[in-house]
């Protein structure tokens, strides 16, 4: 079977699998993220703000942000994959509409178009007071990744 082989059905989503290969992920824990919820093309992940995630103004960092889009947007996607692919952003559209404040940021992604080598994902960052303060498009192409195995 070819691992990347988009005709073939990806098994049922593993929430558990997916949490414990994001947080392997020594970037991801430097940046306080937490898979809240994922399955069939959505993913929700919260940033839990500390100091170092902030600018020179006292805002959230837009690199941080950008990173959490990505994260999330790739789990989106990772939900409709199976064991041995992953997702990789190879381009990402980001419009940061308004300044990352408070303890705690969300993030929802929801898969745009699936394809077998390139898939789509859109994402809104929300502040604690349902503020929008990015949203994003993420391209990403499917690789085959040996890896996943470990965790299971």
């Amino acid at each position: 079977m070819n691992p990347i082989d988009p005709s073939s059905e990806p098994p049922a989503f593993d929430f558990e699998l997916m949490r414990l290969v994001l947080e392997s992920s020594p970037y991801y824990k430097h940046l306080n993220m937490e898979l809240l919820e994922a399955g069939d093309g959505f993913a929700r992940v919260a940033m839990n703000l500390e100091t170092h995630h902030n600018n020179t103004q006292g805002i959230v960092h837009g690199g941080a942000l950008c990173s959490l889009a990505d994260q999330t947007g790739l789990a989106a996607i990772g939900t409709q994959l199976k064991l041995g692919q992953r997702p990789r952003t190879v381009q990402m559209d980001v419009r940061y509409l308004a300044p990352g404040r408070g303890r705690r940021l969300i993030a929802e992604g929801r898969v745009m178009k699936m394809g077998g080598l390139v898939s789509f994902s859109d994402v809104d960052i929300k502040d604690e007071t349902g503020r929008t303060v990015v949203a994003a498009r993420c391209t990403c192409a499917i690789v085959h990744f040996e890896g996943d195995e470990k965790f299971k």
